[in-house]
């Protein structure tokens, strides 16, 4: 938690959306691949939470 006005501050552009709306489709521009993207946001933590493997 921050203060009330501190994040508008801070992090203008900052909505629960901003992620989708903005940082995804700024990463395509730049060249980043889906497949890259589905390995960040789908494998990755999929890994990661998923179950230890012995």
């Amino acid at each position: 938690m921050v203060p009330p006005g501190v994040r508008g501050q801070i992090a203008p552009n900052w909505h629960y959306t901003h992620l989708h709306d903005h940082v995804l489709p700024a990463l395509l521009q730049a060249g980043v691949t889906q497949a890259q993207l589905d390995t960040m946001l789908v494998d990755n933590p999929r890994r990661y939470f998923g179950p230890a493997k012995p």
